[in-house]
């Protein structure tokens, strides 16, 4: 979905560019057929300009606003509700309520997607029914339908409506929807209505419908004067029909443009055939469009570190901790730093007792800041280095919010050091230390009063446990207490053989639950899988 939303915002820009290209250069040209090919190509480019990779060696400031959009989009379309690992803090309440709001934008898309589809396919519904009840008479390739019904005359595809009175008293009426059928205007009318169903938010696509309406009226009425028809006749035949009934927009009508605008253009001299080379200009605005939307030349181990990161995204594993096995593989040294979140909610960046106090905005900078010395200092003195952990401790009353944005912003960190990096050293090398890996600590307790869960059997209200066996979700608790907790997880463990099915735990909490409550909660959980392993074994 974010890779969609991405795409519709480029094309979105590339449209409102091509749009102002047309208004400023071709407008008012008389050169119809060579407007209307560029207009259709135009939005044929548009829609597929952003679809074209292309790297640079360097990110542009332009290009760093984009990725930040792409990142806070990313960050708000992805579900994170569940944890692949037992003892992983799972994401807060803050990642449901991205994914609600996700979800809303969607749905809205979506919906804004049906209804301009229903309204136009409503429109056909009516026009079929309208020559099915007709009179239909097979002229030179041409289907007339005629009606009695008041209609405007309008074309589709190879069928032209016209009531019956206008048909019988106006062949120049007759002679312009012959020339919408002959330029085939339909397709080019079918074509926009397309990009109107998924732009449909984009006031510019509609004015881009209107562009192309009034191109096809001039296009006809050109074609009609240069069958030999007198203009002034055929003008006053504009002006005695511009009023009419029009319920048929989706189709080519005799009045679909504005009566001044047509009457003008047929006076207007024919425009220098020099004047469409204008049209090289777009070449160097596409050339822009291009650069914009390129991405930064990446080295691998940066692309293995964040496709690595998208894959954990799409299924939820955000995970902000490790077990006890793994804290068992770290070298002594690994840690390079630990950020320190207190119980008022704010950051501290250091080691051991030289920490420094750093905003939540500017984490990331600090993070790659004492990655890179770290990894540059552990290189020049061994030539290798080994795994670099960033270390994540709470305060028990620190807000889970606050916490989870805390470990988003040092993954951040991890990806701003591999760009800075990638340029000097191995991919490998750099896929092996800076794999952005973040422990996390038993919380602290500090404040009074510390913040716990003190009675198994209060509710514990806004927390969920979804528990899933092989993938697929099993069971799941709302609002529960730490007994029932106890009481499902053991009965569950009771019925299951752990050493032939893989069992994960995903919790859900509220964005302003304290951390100390969170953390209660999973060490019920840790002491009930490891005494089930103990005995399993």
């Amino acid at each position: 979905m974010t890779a969609f939303i991405i795409y519709i915002l480029k094309s979105t820009l590339c449209l409102s560019a091509f749009y102002l290209l047309y208004r400023l250069l071709f407008r008012g040209t008389t050169h119809f057929r060579f407007n209307r090919r560029v207009l259709l190509l135009g939005l044929l480019v548009c829609s597929l300009l952003p679809l074209v990779h292309f790297t640079l060696e360097e990110e542009l400031p332009v290009h760093r606003s984009l990725r930040m959009l792409d990142e806070a989009l990313t960050k708000v379309t992805l579900p994170q509700t569940r944890q692949a690992e037992v003892g992983a803090v799972v994401s807060a309440d803050a990642g449901e309520s991205t994914f609600l709001y996700s979800r809303f934008f969607f749905f809205l898309y979506v919906g804004g997607c049906s209804f301009v589809l229903l309204l136009f396919l409503a429109a056909y519904i009516r026009m079929w029914h309208l020559i099915k009840s007709a009179s239909v008479y097979r002229e030179s390739g041409v289907c007339w339908i005629v009606t009695d019904r008041q209609v405007s005359p309008f074309s589709w595809g190879n069928y032209i409506v016209m009531n019956r009175k206008d048909y019988e008293a106006y062949p120049l009426i007759r002679l312009h929807e012959q020339m919408h059928v002959f330029y085939g205007h339909s397709w080019d009318s079918l074509w926009m209505q397309l990009l109107q169903v998924f732009h449909w938010f984009n006031p510019v696509v509609w004015l881009w419908q209107k562009e192309l309406r009034d191109l096809h009226e001039y296009q006809a009425d050109h074609g009609v004067i240069s069958c030999g028809i007198d203009v002034k006749t055929y003008q006053l035949l504009l002006v005695e029909k511009a009023v009419g009934t029009r319920l048929y927009s989706m189709a080519c009508g005799f009045d679909h443009c504005s009566l001044k605008k047509r009457i003008t253009m047929m006076m207007e001299r024919k425009t220098p055939g020099w004047k469409r080379l204008y049209i090289l200009i777009a070449f160097p605005l596409a050339a822009g469009a291009v650069f914009v939307f390129a991405q930064p030349k990446v080295d691998a181990a940066l692309q293995t570190v964040v496709v690595r990161q998208a894959a954990m995204c799409d299924s939820s594993s955000l995970n902000m901790s490790v077990s006890a096995a793994d804290y068992a593989g770290l070298a002594p040294d690994a840690v390079a730093f630990d950020v320190y979140v207190n119980q008022r909610n704010q950051l501290m960046i250091g080691v051991f007792d030289k920490m420094d106090v750093v905003k939540l905005e500017g984490l990331a900078d600090a993070v790659s800041k004492r990655l890179v010395a770290d990894f540059s200092s552990r290189y020049a003195k061994n030539k290798e280095v080994p795994q670099i952990v960033a270390c994540i401790t709470a305060d028990r009353n620190a807000k889970m919010g606050c916490v989870y944005e805390t470990k988003q912003q040092i993954s951040r960190g991890y990806e701003l050091a591999l760009r800075e990096l990638s340029a000097e050293y191995s991919a490998e090398l750099l896929q092996h230390s800076l794999s952005n890996r973040i422990v996390y600590n038993p919380p602290r307790s500090y404040g009074n009063p510390v913040a716990k869960v003190a009675d198994k059997n209060k509710r514990l209200e806004g927390f969920g446990i979804t528990i899933f066996m092989e993938g697929e979700e099993k069971r799941s608790l709302r609002d529960f207490t730490l007994q029932e907790l106890e009481s499902e997880i053991a009965s569950l463990l009771e019925r299951v053989d752990i050493s032939k099915n893989v069992i994960s735990i995903g919790l859900n909490v509220p964005k302003d639950v304290q951390e100390g409550m969170v953390y209660d909660v999973k060490q019920v959980l840790r002491k009930l899988y490891l005494l089930k392993v103990d005995v399993a074994h």
